[in-house]
C-alpha cells in the first residue's frame, strides 16, 4: 500500500525528531548550572509535552496500518494517541498554572503510570498472541516506528520520575528551612 509507505517512514521521523529535540534540551541542564532550578524544571517539562505529543501523533497515524488487522487495535491506537496528545497539552497547562512542585505529583503518576501500561502492552503483545488479533500467534515483527515510541515512553517515563525526585528533595529541603 502506497500510503503505507509514507506513513511508516514519516513515523520514525516524529519520533526521532522529538527525541532529537528533547536531548538537545536536556543536554544544556547538565552543562549550564547557571540555570535556575525553575528554568530546569521548565525545560523538562517542555521536553516531556514534546515526547508526548510526539507518541501520540506516532500512535495516531498509525490507527488505519491497526484497524487493518483489527477494528479494537485500531480504536485503541485512537484513544491511546488521543490521551497521549491531551496529556502533552495538559502537563503544559498545570506546569505554568501551578508553582510548587508537589501540587504535580498526582499528574506525573499518571504520566508514568500510562506511558508503563503503553509499554507493558507493547511488550505483552510479542511475547503472548494480543487479543483480538486475527492470528493465532504473538506479533513477531519489531518495525523502527515501534522501537522509537517505546523508546520515547521510556524517555518520557525517566523525565517524569526525575520531575517527582526532585520534588521531593525540594520538599524535604523546604521542611529542613522551616
Amino acid at each position: 500500500n502506497k500510503q503505507d509507505n509514507i506513513i511508516s517512514p514519516l513515523t520514525e521521523w516524529v519520533g526521532v525528531f522529538a527525541l532529537g529535540i528533547t536531548l538537545g534540551l536536556v543536554s544544556t541542564l547538565r552543562y549550564k548550572s547557571n540555570n535556575s532550578k525553575s528554568t530546569s524544571i521548565r525545560i523538562i517539562i517542555i521536553s516531556i509535552a514534546i515526547l508526548s505529543m510526539s507518541a501520540g501523533i506516532i500512535h495516531l497515524l498509525l490507527i488505519q496500518e491497526h484497524m487493518e488487522e483489527s477494528f479494537i487495535w485500531g480504536i485503541f491506537f485512537l484513544i491511546s494517541g488521543i490521551a497521549q496528545i491531551i496529556y502533552s497539552i495538559f502537563i503544559i497547562i498545570v506546569a505554568e498554572k501551578l508553582s510548587p512542585l508537589n501540587n504535580k505529583w498526582p499528574l506525573y503518576y499518571f504520566g508514568i503510570a500510562g506511558n508503563a501500561l503503553l509499554i507493558g502492552i507493547f511488550v505483552k503483545a510479542r511475547l503472548f498472541t494480543p487479543p483480538f488479533s486475527p492470528e493465532v500467534a504473538p506479533i513477531n515483527e519489531l518495525e523502527p516506528n515501534g522501537i522509537v515510541t517505546i523508546i520515547t515512553e521510556i524517555f518520557l517515563i525517566v523525565l517524569l520520575a526525575y520531575l517527582i525526585k526532585s520534588s521531593s528533595r525540594s520538599q524535604r529541603s523546604q521542611k529542613v528551612i522551616q
